[in-house]
């Protein structure tokens, strides 16, 4: 909870980039937050940042510890669409 208050409070003040996204992700692949980890690649689109293969990979995990393969089968068609390499080290 605490890497996704200072990333909420950075993002507050602008002082986002792809770093913090990810370690905002991979706080919600450990705490399974699927839901905050979508909302969070809502966020990194629409600010115009590029969703990493290691930002993919955080939120398919948080995915599947929640249980969600429908969620995750759609993140695979996104990652397809945006031209994301889907690599096994990612999903590991």
């Amino acid at each position: 909870e605490q890497a996704l208050d200072l990333f909420e409070s950075s993002s507050q003040r602008g002082y986002v980039d792809v770093f913090s996204f990810g370690s905002a992700m991979s706080a919600c692949e450990m705490a399974a937050l699927w839901e905050t980890g979508l909302a969070l690649l809502g966020h990194l689109r629409s600010s115009g940042l590029p969703a990493t293969g290691a930002v993919f990979g955080s939120l398919m995990r948080a995915l599947d510890r929640g249980g969600r393969w429908q969620e995750a089968s759609e993140v695979l068609e996104l990652m397809a669409v945006l031209g994301t390499p889907c690599q096994a080290v990612h999903f590991l």
